[in-house]
């Protein structure tokens, strides 16, 4: 069994707070989700406003 897994790193300079970084990492994440079909999730930077790490992995049913 072979397992696939990207990491992204995102910079969001323009986001001056968590509120505004949670709404383009959810878009960010619904767009990647939708047009490649992988499951998506925020794995690192939580608390951190201008910047977030994306762990991104193949989905197989």
């Amino acid at each position: 069994m072979v397992i696939t897994l990207m990491q992204v790193q995102l910079s969001i300079p323009a986001s001056h707070s968590l509120k505004e970084k949670r709404m383009v990492v959810k878009s960010v994440k619904d767009r990647i989700r939708h047009r490649f079909n992988v499951s998506i999730s925020e794995i690192g930077d939580h608390e951190q406003w201008n910047s977030s790490v994306l762990g991104i992995a193949p989905f197989s049913e």
